[in-house]
């Protein structure tokens, strides 16, 4: 008996495997045809079909196939939209930048930063400095803080940007 086996490497595959036994003697016919049971391994209609083939007098010959479908992966889920409480790459948060700093992070004018951020809300948050100095990331960290405490309360320009 001889058996060749090989198997495509693949992240996820799932295997089925099929065997018929054939009468001593018959004909190869149909869709495993006599090629197939010699040359393992062959690609067939986007499906690897592995062969091996045993013939004993009186016994019949059994032909084993063994075919590796791909099989769809679930993605995991995409994120959850983002809303004005977790981001601030949000239209209305876009337009509280605009109304207050021209959406620029180095607005100087009092109050300063891209959200116009008074110097004592600033410092009462443990920051130093003035707004206008920290990173866009820190500025944004305290705007969405302010935002999850009071609303769209401490800024003005609320209105304008009709929230």
């Amino acid at each position: 008996m001889r058996i060749r086996i090989a198997l495509a490497t693949a992240s996820v595959a799932a295997f089925t495997v099929l065997c018929i036994t054939l009468p001593a003697g018959a004909p190869r016919a149909g869709a495993l045809s006599a090629d197939a049971t010699h040359h393992a391994g062959e690609r067939t209609g986007g499906a690897r079909h592995l062969g091996a083939q045993a013939g004993t007098a009186g016994l019949g010959e059994q032909l084993f196939a063994v075919t590796e479908t791909a099989t769809s992966v679930l993605a995991a889920p995409p994120p959850p939209p983002s809303t004005d409480a977790t981001s601030t790459d949000t239209a209305d948060w876009a337009c509280i930048r605009m109304r207050e700093s021209g959406d620029r992070y180095n607005s100087e004018a009092a109050p300063s930063g891209a959200y116009g951020i008074v110097e004592g809300t600033w410092e009462s948050y443990g920051n130093s400095g003035w707004p206008y100095e920290a990173p866009a990331a820190s500025q944004d960290a305290l705007a969405l803080r302010l935002y999850n405490e009071y609303g769209w309360a401490p800024w003005s320009s609320r209105f304008a940007c009709g929230l």
